[in-house]
């Protein structure tokens, strides 16, 4: 009788703990099916990719599930980050890459999109593709064109797009060096990115003026990184569907 009151206690010990330190976290971080939906369309830093290591950073940790954390359930992050992805360019080197190939299916399975945020650009950046800091730029205006001209959101308009021009890459410390050269180039990007979201008249956020890209590689961002960006970016994204709301 003794053992099995002791293991009643036990039991129940087991079971606040998972209550408190499993699915507690776990439902304030997971989307609901419904709510404002935001498609986060990237390369390796919106997958998730660690410096140096290439393993992933646990969606909690990464910028869309911190954005997900941030805003809460009235909103559903959808990720789509893909390691290597550019903007419009095919890589020999890498299948599947090609971001202006990916971005329509994407936004076809994920439709109705409220809001659509593209952090592109550094793996265009690469040596081997020798590209000027306008023809990237030029390469994420064609995605933004996409999303503002083809597909709608749940209310039956463009959904808002977002453009976010990555942190500044130090390439000459990446260690495959396929990016050598990269760092002045990409230094420029932000003026270029400002000018397509003008051109577009849609939101535009600058990532280098709060994020730095890691002394390990580079190109890839610490977890310290993925923190500030997403609650910086959550903050962003907030005011732009408080103004939505205030305007209907």
């Amino acid at each position: 009788m003794k053992n099995q009151i002791i293991g009643v206690k036990i039991f129940r010990l087991l079971m606040l703990g998972w209550d408190q330190y499993v699915m507690k976290p776990f439902v304030r971080i997971w989307p609901k099916k419904s709510g404002i939906k935001i498609l986060c369309f990237g390369d390796s830093n919106t997958w998730g990719s660690q410096p140096g290591s290439g393993l992933r950073y646990p969606f909690r940790s990464r910028w869309p599930g911190v954005v997900q954390a941030e805003l809460g359930q009235g909103f559903v992050i959808i990720e789509e980050g893909r390691n290597g992805r550019t903007t419009d360019l095919d890589d020999p080197d890498q299948h599947g890459c090609n971001g202006r190939l990916a971005l329509p299916q994407c936004l076809h399975v994920h439709r109705p999109l409220d809001l659509v945020i593209i952090l592109l650009g550094t793996n265009d950046l690469k040596t081997c593709f020798d590209r000027r800091a306008e023809q990237i730029a030029q390469g994420v205006r064609t995605l933004g064109q996409m999303v503002l001209t083809t597909y709608r959101s749940s209310k039956g308009m463009a959904p808002i797009l977002l453009l976010v021009v990555p942190p500044v890459v130090k390439g000459d410390i990446h260690p495959s060096g396929l990016f050598q050269g990269a760092d002045t180039k990409s230094a420029i990007l932000t003026e270029h990115y400002r000018g397509v979201a003008a051109q577009l008249g849609c939101e535009f956020f600058d990532a280098g003026t709060i994020i730095q890209s890691s002394l390990v590689d580079g190109v890839h961002w610490e977890i310290e990184a993925h923190q500030v960006l997403g609650r910086a970016l959550a903050q962003h994204v907030r005011s732009l569907f408080v103004q939505a709301e205030f305007v209907s």
